[in-house]
């Protein structure tokens, strides 16, 4: 009999501002009530440091690793994004790219009802245009819904999302969920409550909507996630992501106009500023150095 090989988990990776409850969401989707109880990454961990936790958990027949990472919030300043943040998804995506990393198989981009903030909007920007290079799905939860209707809230806001701010969820679909029927899915979105509310007569106030929000959030974990995971190339990566910046602004619309990367010091000053060690640091500026001067 052949022994079959050991099912590698997906990296699913969740963003979004402080305070819109990723740490809830992690729970629903591993299935497990309270505070979320997982390991803090370090430089024991797949051989890199980063201010991101992981949760391990599974969903039907498949193992995942649930990433909270540092986002973006409101009223960081300049062109460049945070660079805390900047620094733990570069380690965070070296370190998934690397030997036994597994690469990143979605993006969960969570937020809070009832409207997007510019932090927000920022985040969608940062994590799966600008450091993911629209090469990841990246779907949508959506928060805080105790007292709407959720299953007509993505229909009444969708085209406040695809016309103001371009955010489009990923709505492919990769593999079947078994279970949930009768459960309301939106394409590439899931509206839901992260909390069962509180406890009065023998119940939680919101318990039914919860369950049916851990459907939900499951199923489009499930069913989004990638096949095969996507990994970075440290040089190419490098050089995409500070193009981007530097056309986009702080996160912004990208600017009609091609965007040359200037080589030497400034690149190597720019990578140590994001915790990119200095031999690291020299053997990228020197690569992008060689290569602009190639292109001329």
């Amino acid at each position: 009999m052949q022994t079959m090989p050991p099912r590698r988990p997906h990296n699913i990776i969740l963003f979004g501002e402080t305070g819109v409850g990723k740490s809830s969401i992690i729970n629903m989707l591993r299935g497990e009530e309270g505070p979320a109880k997982g390991a803090k990454a370090s430089g024991n961990a797949l051989g890199y440091t980063s201010k991101s936790q992981w949760y391990a958990g599974s969903i039907c027949d498949q193992d995942y690793t649930f990433w909270d990472t540092v986002g973006l919030n409101g009223g960081e300043q300049g062109n460049m994004p945070d660079v805390k943040a900047v620094t733990s998804l570069y380690h965070l995506l070296r370190g998934l790219s690397g030997k036994g990393g597994g690469g990143v198989s979605l993006l969960v981009f969570c937020m809070r009802a009832p409207r997007i903030t510019d932090a927000g909007h920022k985040n969608w920007v940062f994590f799966r245009e600008i450091v993911c290079q629209q090469k990841v799905p990246t779907v949508i939860a959506v928060t805080y819904l105790e007292q709407e209707d959720m299953d007509m809230w993505w229909a009444k806001n969708e085209l406040a999302f695809i016309k103001r701010y371009s955010i489009i969820p990923s709505e492919d679909v990769h593999r079947e969920f078994s279970g949930g029927e009768g459960v309301h899915s939106d394409p590439g979105v899931a509206c839901i409550t992260s909390s069962r509310g509180k406890y009065k007569n023998g119940g939680y106030v919101y318990e039914d909507e919860y369950q049916e929000s851990c459907t939900k959030i499951r199923r489009l974990v499930y069913e989004a996630h990638l096949h095969a995971p996507w990994k970075v190339d440290a040089v190419p990566w490098f050089k995409a992501v500070i193009e981007e910046i530097d056309a986009r602004g702080c996160c912004g619309s990208r600017k009609e106009q091609k965007v040359r990367l200037e080589s030497g010091m400034g690149i190597h000053h720019i990578m140590l500023r994001w915790g990119i060690n200095e031999e690291e640091a020299k053997k990228i500026a020197q690569t992008l150095e060689e290569g602009v001067q190639d292109d001329g």
